[in-house]
């Protein structure tokens, strides 16, 4: 279907809601905090400081910027070490080395949370799952890893996308990792009211979400009370009710509006290996969750990664 034109009277929000946003500020925005990080053994410290600075400006507590800031540590020096390093020659297509660090808010009320990503663009190397102690099953990992595990609330590993410059469109991974913030203002100054969108409206923001990472996908047919936008033959995203709404393999989500980020981001994992599946050529089936793809239950025992938000 053709989109109407930007502007007041149109379905689309006033406000674009998607894209990367290079800056601290936009974590809190409803968008992801999206930078660079130098192909060297500085990307450890560049993420620190970015990531301090980020949640000192968010009002985490000081034990909690203090923690996310040693486990984005341990993150990045690991992908470094096998990314860039090529410890075991892992890279990306052609030869690529991306390393990216994401930073964006899911929830809005006491279960508020600060999630931080760090990409890279080789799917052929992930960190094991914990399971017992870290530092004897994770080998080379363990340190770090059981680190990461000691001080956040959840983490784990999925397959992606980048988002930066000409390279959104390259797959990769990213080891995540989340922590608790205080309750976000409903509404703050010059946000956009997602929770007050259509249903057009939002599928036009989640539609932006999948295409600013190469996937392309049409709107099939929308009013002001319900959209859909197909994802995969087996999966379409219903959004309605101040919700984004699907199901795969009889598992339902249902993340509010004012989860676009995290909509798009688990959208994006859902595409990445229902693609990886369709090849036959999963990667080594790690996770103890039986999620496809194998990355999808990294992180601790018996934990599912960023759970559905029903």
């Amino acid at each position: 279907m053709t989109r109407p034109p930007f502007g007041p009277s149109s379905d689309r929000p006033l406000v674009p809601l998607s894209g990367p946003s290079l800056g601290a500020a936009h974590a809190s925005s409803g968008r992801c905090a999206v930078w660079p990080l130098p192909p060297d053994p500085s990307c450890a410290a560049a993420a620190r400081t970015r990531v301090r600075r980020a949640l000192r400006e968010m009002g985490l507590a000081d034990e909690v910027v203090s923690d996310a800031t040693l486990a984005v540590s341990e993150l990045v020096s690991n992908a470094y070490l096998h990314v860039i390093g090529g410890r075991h020659g892992a890279r990306g297509p052609g030869g690529r080395t991306d390393l990216e660090l994401w930073l964006y808010r899911r929830g809005r009320a006491e279960s508020s949370q600060v999630v931080c990503k760090v990409f890279d663009t080789c799917r052929d190397h992930a960190p094991p799952p914990s399971r017992g102690p870290l530092t004897e099953n994770a080998g080379e990992h363990g340190r770090g890893l059981g680190i990461v595990d000691a001080v956040v609330a959840e983490w784990g590993c999925h397959l992606t996308r980048s988002r930066l410059g000409e390279g959104r469109a390259v797959p990769g991974k990213v080891v995540w990792f989340a922590v608790p913030a205080p309750p976000e203002p409903r509404v703050s100054p010059g946000v956009p009211a997602v929770d007050r969108l259509t249903a057009a409206q939002a599928a036009y923001a989640i539609q932006d979400q999948l295409a600013a990472r190469g996937i392309l996908r049409a709107i099939r047919w929308h009013d002001h009370h319900l959209a859909l936008v197909p994802l995969h033959p087996r999966v379409t995203v219903y959004c309605g009710d101040g919700a984004f709404t699907w199901s795969h393999d009889g598992v339902p989500a249902r993340l509010p509006y004012t989860d676009l980020i995290d909509a798009g981001e688990r959208l994006v994992r859902l595409h990445e290996e229902l693609a990886v599946d369709a090849a036959d050529a999963p990667p080594r089936r790690a996770g103890a969750d039986g999620g496809i793809g194998g990355l999808m239950g990294l992180g601790r025992p018996g934990h599912t990664p960023e759970p559905s938000g029903t």
